[in-house]
């Protein structure tokens, strides 16, 4: 288990704050797109040695892919009454 700095943490959560306030005097009117970037970054700055980090193979990548563009794979299953079409979108191939 990793130890946690916890005064790190406060030094880099006062930078943040210093960070936000900075920005929303620059871009005055989007306090709401500020806000939700810092939220966003928030424990990626603060803590970053405690998130883990997806490991994908070089098929498990393509498979990643292939799904978000709903198109099948090499090695995708077909069904035989769709016999050209995805498995999860039913889409032609």
């Amino acid at each position: 288990m990793q130890k946690i700095d916890r005064a790190l943490i406060e030094q880099r959560e006062q930078e943040l704050a210093k960070a936000r306030a900075d920005l929303q005097e620059a871009f005055v009117g989007i306090v709401d797109v500020i806000d939700e970037l810092i939220d966003g970054i928030r424990v990626w700055y603060l803590m970053p040695e405690v998130l883990s980090r997806p490991r994908f193979t070089a098929a498990g990548a393509q498979r990643a892919v292939a799904l978000q563009l709903h198109r099948p794979t090499a090695g995708a299953r077909l069904r035989p009454s769709w016999s050209s079409r995805c498995d999860r979108c039913r889409q032609p191939a």
